[in-house]
């Protein structure tokens, strides 16, 4: 039974590192505002340019989404508190970028690939 926790274990940490080499092509940006899907997005891909977004809210408030081979990030917003812009810039799916008084989440999600080692 060691020898098949061993063998899997194995298999995981080949199957993760090949994972964190993958094209930034399959990362999805998702913008929900008021739980409605507003837009997606892939990361534009190393070298290319910048895409800015500006998120207009129900209020008149506003949002602007910056998308780099690095990663999303609300890079300024009028929101009182400012939590969404101190969020950082996100990668991957681990936590999405919240606007709480402007209704918004972005999610990050890396769609899946094919590859040899995917059964």
């Amino acid at each position: 039974m060691a020898t098949v926790m061993m063998a899997g274990a194995a298999g995981y940490l080949i199957r993760g590192s090949l994972s964190k080499n993958r094209d930034l092509a399959s990362v999805r940006v998702l913008v929900y505002q008021s739980g409605r899907l507003l837009m997606e997005e892939t990361l534009p891909r190393h070298g290319e340019p910048e895409k800015l977004f500006r998120i207009e809210s129900a209020s008149g408030g506003y949002n602007i989404l910056s998308l780099t081979s690095e990663g999303a990030a609300v890079t300024e917003a009028d929101c009182p508190n400012g939590t969404c812009v101190r969020m950082g810039r996100r990668k991957d799916a681990s936590l999405p970028i919240a606007c709480l008084p402007h209704d918004l989440l972005i999610v990050v999600e890396q769609t899946p690939e094919t590859d040899a080692i995917t059964y």
